[in-house]
């Protein structure tokens, strides 16, 4: 099974569940960030295309059967896992491997893609879904084509408009101003995290060598200690998959929840208009340097877009609430008797709100955002304000409580907290 199927878009949930499988068949959409094929020990076991194209049928054929056969869209992305190797290491052999993959007579990925999007897709292997229909979109983009480390294309270089990675930029561009227009919320899907890396001094050899959890508490540390300091129009959130950072890799899956009912007030409103981005003076002296002058930095000077209004910002109608995280701990102890067993991992959650408020939820509206059945003893007693599956507390997973904890993992008199994040960043392994 893929390493990477590991977002679940889940909106309802209700406490008659008995599966983390039938969790997922209660999700309007499921996502996948790509890489499709074993990637573990290439020097030693090299794979050939005759395995990766099998690998890929084979996480195809399963998705199919268990969701797309029960009308559950699937997303899937495609990373350089997905259609060769590392794809530093092959430099233009990608863009052939690719250019096979996506025009082979079976094209795998094809039955997920919907119709309007099909042709882009088999050219770039990127394309968008609605995954409810008017209101909520996943953009699945090909990251191969952003980065100069893939010798195969130029990396979105400046002065060529036709590099593959500047042409899918154009065609996201019109994706993005179409679903504003429309209203529509929407996130983006990729094998590899776009970076947005302000700093001009530490290149990607100074980068490598330091441990990522301790650059991630350098940067929170970082942050402005206080709110009302925090211009929330100048931060994102990017949600990694949990199997990429440990090693031994241990195979784990997220289920997200998310308001679908409105209940705090919100209208869609029509979106405001973007504003010119600040540190203008900032950016006009880097751009002097000759190093910059011939960057995209330096000449993209449209609207920056953020809506304060938008469900990233406030709790309000498609703002994800939370999620649980579930692995499959003790690998080396199954075998063909011994099945292994999905158990939950932690969850953003306080323990408070996986509860009603009260001790008579008779009648009440109160929807479980997740089943109890799937939840370990010690968090089903409504009592428990404390656990060690509930570390974060967090209210919802919008930007402004995102970087509240980030700022709480910034303080270093927080070493539980910090110690919890490190244990569940690495899921007890070591940074692989």
């Amino acid at each position: 099974m893929s390493r990477f199927w590991a977002l679940l878009i889940v909106v309802a949930l209700n406490d008659v569940v008995a599966s983390p499988l039938q969790v997922a068949l209660q999700a309007p959409a499921i996502t996948g960030t790509g890489d499709n094929a074993r990637h573990d020990n290439d020097p030693k076991i090299p794979r050939t295309p005759d395995e990766i194209y099998a690998l890929n049928r084979a996480v195809a054929a399963k998705m199919r059967q268990i969701f797309s056969s029960r009308g559950i869209p699937v997303v899937p992305s495609l990373g350089p896992n997905s259609i060769t190797n590392e794809f530093a290491k092959f430099d233009r052999l990608i863009l052939a491997v690719l250019f096979i993959f996506l025009t082979r007579d079976d094209r795998i990925w094809d039955i997920f893609i919907p119709f309007p999007y099909l042709q882009v897709f088999q050219r770039g292997a990127y394309y968008s879904a609605e995954v409810i229909p008017d209101e909520v979109a996943a953009i699945s983009l090909n990251t191969l084509y952003f980065y100069d480390s893939n010798k195969a294309v130029g990396g979105c270089g400046f002065h060529d408009r036709n590099d593959p990675g500047n042409l899918e930029f154009d065609w996201l561009e019109v994706q993005l101003r179409m679903y504003r227009q429309r209203n529509m919320q929407f996130s983006f899907l990729e094998s590899i995290d776009l970076e947005f890396v302000d700093n001009q001094d530490d290149g990607p050899e100074q980068q490598r060598k330091t441990p990522l959890y301790d650059t991630l508490m350098e940067e929170f540390a970082a942050l402005p200690k206080k709110s009302e300091e925090i211009d929330y129009s100048d931060y994102a959130v990017v949600n990694t998959a949990p199997p990429v950072v440990p090693n031994p890799y241990l195979p784990s899956f997220r289920i997200f929840v998310y308001n679908v009912t409105g209940r705090l007030g919100y209208k869609a409103n029509k979106r405001k208009h973007g504003h010119k981005r600040g540190g203008l003076a900032d950016k006009t002296a880097r751009c002097r340097l000759k190093e910059n002058r011939d960057t995209w930095k330096c000449f993209l000077n449209g609207t920056w877009n953020s809506d304060p209004g938008s469900p990233s910002r406030s709790n309000k109608q498609w703002t994800p609430l939370g999620y649980a995280q579930y692995y499959l701990p003790d690998l080396e102890k199954a075998d063909k008797k011994r099945e292994p067993e999905y158990k939950l991992e932690y969850v953003t959650f306080a323990p408070s709100q996986l509860h009603p408020a009260g001790t008579d939820d008779e009648g009440s509206a109160f929807r479980y955002p997740i089943p109890l059945k799937r939840l370990p003893k010690s968090l089903q007693n409504s009592s428990v304000t404390e656990s060690k599956f509930a570390p974060y507390s967090m209210a919802d997973l919008t930007i402004p409580s995102w970087v509240e904890l980030a700022q709480r993992l910034g303080n270093e008199k927080q070493e539980a907290l910090r110690a919890e994040f490190r244990k569940y960043m690495y899921m007890g392994g070591e940074e692989g």
